[in-house]
């Protein structure tokens, strides 16, 4: 999540966050992570406001187009992300995808 509680990924890490890695790796102008690296600490780098404002990109905004978003919540069965499903939701949420379909949480 970045700052706000914009979600910027959710998704499988992966054996040594191989996943996330890749995910992050594949946003133009985003730097690859350094062998020995600690990928939460090179996740929280790359992901910045400064490393933000530097590529011009909003690390939210690529998310919800994603197809891992797009896949994560509006397939059948969709949660919530873990940190977000121990607080009670009152007010149903509905979103367009890319693709023009709403999904929700109720």
């Amino acid at each position: 999540m970045k700052r706000g509680g914009q979600l910027i990924y959710s998704g499988p890490l992966g054996n040594l966050s191989k996943n996330m890695r890749q995910y992050f790796e594949a946003i133009p102008g985003v730097p690859m992570i350094i062998d020995g690296q600690n990928p939460a600490t090179w996740m929280l780098n790359v992901t910045s406001p400064a490393m933000e404002y530097k590529l011009g990109i909003d690390f939210g905004t690529i998310y919800r187009n994603s197809s891992l978003h797009n896949t994560a919540y509006c397939g059948k069965g969709a949660s919530l992300p873990y940190a977000i499903a121990q607080v009670a939701i009152e007010i149903p949420y509905v979103w367009q995808t890319s693709s023009g379909s709403f999904c929700s949480w109720s």
